[in-house]
């Protein structure tokens, strides 16, 4: 199976690693700072909320699940992201954590079909 994102680039490949909570991660300031850094590419190019609009403003539902799983996948991107670069920026939290929600109940409220053709 190829990249959910193939069809929509120049989204960036990923190269985060999920970080544990129960962990304290030891960082040099330069390792922020490039976290940082990375943090801030990683939104200029393209950020969560076209692909979090892009699911809801979608009308074929045989399209709808992917939309949903690439919104998905973006917003965990950007939270990784945020964690990593150990920005504090709790709105920005807050409308990754409230776009999920949306996705979830979106999930539900139109499921998959398993003979869309």
């Amino acid at each position: 199976m190829g990249n959910l994102f193939s069809s929509m680039a120049p989204y960036p490949s990923s190269r985060l690693s999920p970080v544990s909570p129960h962990r304290p991660v030891e960082t040099s300031e330069a390792t922020l700072n490039n976290a940082r850094l990375e943090y801030k590419q990683f939104d200029e190019r393209l950020s969560w909320k076209a692909f979090y609009e892009s699911a809801l403003c979608e009308r074929d539902p045989r399209v709808l699940p992917q939309r949903i799983a690439d919104a998905q996948k973006a917003i965990a991107e950007c939270a990784l992201a945020l964690l990593r670069a150990n920005i504090d920026n709790e709105r920005e939290k807050d409308n990754l954590a409230n776009a999920r929600c949306v996705l979830e109940d979106l999930k539900r409220l139109y499921p998959a079909r398993k003979n869309a053709a």
